[in-house]
């Protein structure tokens, strides 16, 4: 008859330094978790929809101030035209002299027509998130607004129009959609940010 064999002391002793393995289930929660809190850092480090608004709208801000320098720095007027169907604007010299009709070269403008017009596309900003759109230009009139294809600024600084235009910059899709306006003076041509709100701007189709 085999003699049973007596168990190990040793295998039955707890171990001293209180250490156990983790359980599978154990490591499937803590790879869970480690999957939940990456996608809410990444979640976190892209901008929000109102923060992406407010940089683009910063951006076409530049621009019309930029023209608007044109304009007065040369004495002659410059044109900013808007093109929502392609979702951009481009602008040019306007004036009688010729040598000014080319534009300083930038590295965030499409040089087109032999360097006479630079093209701003706005889903090429690097937001890094959800494109803008450019939602439409409008002159308002008291409680009416009409549709605004352009700006163009005088040697003063002015624009030529005599109401004011705004330029509304949009986000999002519909209830979430955002949108920016963007204010130019008639009489000084200085633009300045609006409030951004979620109802559709009078005069914006």
């Amino acid at each position: 008859m085999t003699p049973r064999t007596k168990p190990n002391a040793d295998f039955l002793r707890p171990d001293p330094s209180g250490r156990r393995g983790f359980s599978l289930l154990e490591l499937l929660l803590v790879v869970a978790l480690i999957g939940i809190l990456s996608a809410a850092a990444l979640t976190r480090s892209d901008p929000d929809f109102t923060t992406q608004l407010q940089s683009a709208a910063q951006t076409v801000l530049n621009d019309l101030d930029y023209v608007r320098s044109l304009a007065v720095s040369n004495g002659e007027p410059y044109k900013l035209t808007f093109d929502p169907a392609n979702n951009a604007y481009y602008y040019r010299h306007t004036g009688p002299t010729t040598s000014l009709d080319v534009l300083p070269g930038s590295a965030f403008h499409v040089s087109s027509d032999s360097g006479k017009q630079l093209t701003a596309n706005l889903a090429s900003l690097p937001l890094g998130g959800a494109v803008v759109t450019l939602a439409g230009a409008t002159n308002p009139n008291g409680m009416s607004a009409q549709a605004a294809t352009n700006v163009e600024f005088n040697a003063l600084g002015g624009t030529t129009s005599l109401l004011e235009t705004d330029l509304w910059l949009s986000i999002g899709a519909g209830r979430s959609t955002q949108y920016q306006k963007i204010s130019i003076n008639p009489v000084t041509g200085l633009a300045q940010l609006g409030g951004i709100q979620t109802s559709k701007p009078v005069g914006v189709p």
